[in-house]
């Protein structure tokens, strides 16, 4: 065991396995980067008691922070550019005003909380700043060698992710008389007609493709296929007519009628005849019927709106599942699909590729990366981070650089999908495994013992921490609800992203089983990432 510890890369990967494994147990404000740091300062603290100090190269550790800020910016590009396009301009210039706003009450929280504490470096400052202000990104600029900086952040990030989720959650909805699922069941009558919040899922595992004939005694007989459908709508779709059991109608409609004879082939929800009491159809396995095969597709949208859910219909393609930033979207906002949403379908191959074409493009999660693009992209963001400008003497580094090359090219990829081309399972990976890496790293190479970490300052820093956070907080709550007059969603979902706190986004929507939340978290969110940046960037302006 004592070997292993002498191994850097075996320590920072065994400090990353345990992150991951704890982070498994799905505990509210306890996710897998907060657990790796937790583990990485107690095996920090333990090597150096034992007179084993362990030292990581740091460019490993900015290797993987210029990865999870790239994928940041590459994965709100699509909702960012959709926000801008579908919101209007007034809704935008309040969304980025709120985000002014946060971030003018964050300088004041600096200014204050370095007045009253009397804080004289700049290193624990910003690690105060990343920690509170939930911005890693003001990390990098940590001097190198500090071993304050990440004891603070250590402290205050934990405390200020549990603040966050309970002022959006709890507090903030108390001051507007509503809660989180009041307010999206309004935001959703006002905007779709429509107040249900349950999700919508049907699994790959169930959706089978069966033929039924119409006896004589077929309570279907003369009704049409809409007429059909409508007995479970989403969970099945009428694909081919076999008049009397011949061939196949050349072409088939909402308004096809089905007589006695007829077979009718259907793909959807295997426990649909359970479920759905029909009387007199008998299920035939006959080749004939079941040789046409069918597909299950990933579409990306890239053109949205009220039509999207008829025009599958139509074609007798089945929506198993709609999927807006990585979370399945509700079935009452089937209506309201947007570009970029994925959706996950089943159909014959021919009607299924047309759709494709004329709506977006068939997602291939299996299609190799464009490393060029990627790679030419990072190089140019870090050389553009190292640069000092005439009137800004300190650089935005690498990451906040990486973070706007970002969102440029997710915002290209939209438009040109064979270009700068990233999976989702590897953008996945890369802001996660990037992150940990990161903030692992930092916390290894600090020279932490339990002499700095468990002391009276430990209070102090906690102090510190909640006021940085709840003068933007309350600043911005007040503002965007009595200046900006926001709705609630807009606002809760506003703070989230002017925070840029994730693990608040995902507390709302977890509640809600909902995820409009996540337009208004957009534009602050990319805001917030580079206004935050800079805050830290300057911090020491404030010494």
């Amino acid at each position: 065991m004592t070997t292993i510890f002498t191994q850097p890369l075996a320590v920072l990967m065994f400090c990353l396995a345990l992150g991951f494994l704890i982070g498994r147990v799905k505990l509210r404000l306890l996710n897998s980067t907060l657990a790796t740091l937790f583990v990485a300062i107690l095996v920090n603290m333990q090597l150096r008691c034992a007179d084993l100090p362990v030292k990581i190269p740091s460019l490993l550790s900015s290797l993987g922070f210029v990865f999870f800020s790239f994928t940041v910016g590459f994965s709100a590009a699509p909702c960012f550019v959709e926000s801008i396009h579908n919101d209007g301009m007034k809704s935008i210039i309040r969304q980025v005003l709120l985000a002014l706003t946060y971030f003018i009450f964050a300088a004041v929280a600096v200014i204050a909380t370095v007045r009253i504490f009397a804080i004289d470096a700049v290193g624990p400052l910003r690690g105060l700043l990343a920690g509170s202000l939930t911005q890693v990104t003001i990390l990098e600029f940590v001097p190198k060698g500090d071993t304050l900086a990440p004891v603070a952040y250590g402290i205050s990030y934990p405390l200020c992710v549990f603040v966050m989720i309970l002022f959006v959650q709890t507090i903030a909805p108390w001051f507007m008389r509503t809660s989180p699922i009041a307010a999206v069941r309004q935001a959703l009558a006002n905007g779709l007609n429509m107040s249900s919040v349950s999700g919508f899922r049907l699994p790959a595992r169930l959706v089978q493709m069966r033929a039924y004939r119409l006896t004589p005694s077929a309570s279907l007989a003369g009704a049409t296929i809409r007429e059909v459908e409508s007995l479970a709508p989403r969970r099945f779709e009428v694909v081919a007519v076999h008049p009397g059991g011949g061939n196949a109608l050349p072409n088939i409609s909402q308004e096809t009628r089905l007589g006695v004879g007829d077979v009718m082939v259907v793909i959807g929800d295997a426990r649909i005849v359970q479920d759905v009491p029909i009387q007199g159809i008998e299920e035939t396995s006959d080749s004939r019927y079941l040789s046409v095969e069918f597909v299950l597709a990933d579409i990306v949208l890239a053109e949205g709106g009220s039509g999207v859910l008829a025009e599958l219909t139509a074609m007798g393609i089945l929506l198993r599942e709609a999927i807006r930033n990585g979370r399945v979207l509700s079935e009452c906002h089937f209506s309201d699909l947007k570009a970029g949403d994925v959706l996950k379908v089943v159909g014959l191959s021919r009607p299924v590729k047309a759709f494709a074409e004329s709506r977006g493009y068939l997602k291939n999660d299996g299609s190799p990366s464009d490393f060029f693009m990627i790679t030419f992209a990072l190089a140019l963001a870090v050389v553009i981070g190292s640069i000092s400008l005439p009137i800004i003497r300190t650089p935005l580094g690498a990451g906040c650089c990486s973070l706007l090359i970002g969102l440029v090219l997710g915002w290209f990829n939209q438009r040109r999908p064979d270009i700068a081309h990233v999976p989702c399972s590897a953008l996945s990976f890369l802001r996660l495994f990037g992150l940990n890496v990161f903030v692992c790293i930092v916390a290894l190479n600090a020279e932490m013992t339990p002499s700095l970490v468990f002391t009276p300052k430990t209070l102090v820093i906690m102090l510190q921490a909640l006021l940085c956070l709840s003068i933007p907080l309350v600043g911005a709550f007040v503002v965007g609800r009595y200046v900006l007059r926001l709705p609630p969603v807009s606002l809760l979902g506003g703070i989230c992203g002017c925070g840029t706190s994730t693990p608040a986004l995902n507390a709302l929507e977890e509640e809600t089983e909902s995820s409009v939340f996540t337009a208004a978290y957009t534009i602050p969110y990319v805001v917030g990432n580079i206004l935050l940046t800079i805050l830290g960037v300057f911090a020491e302006m404030f010494i």
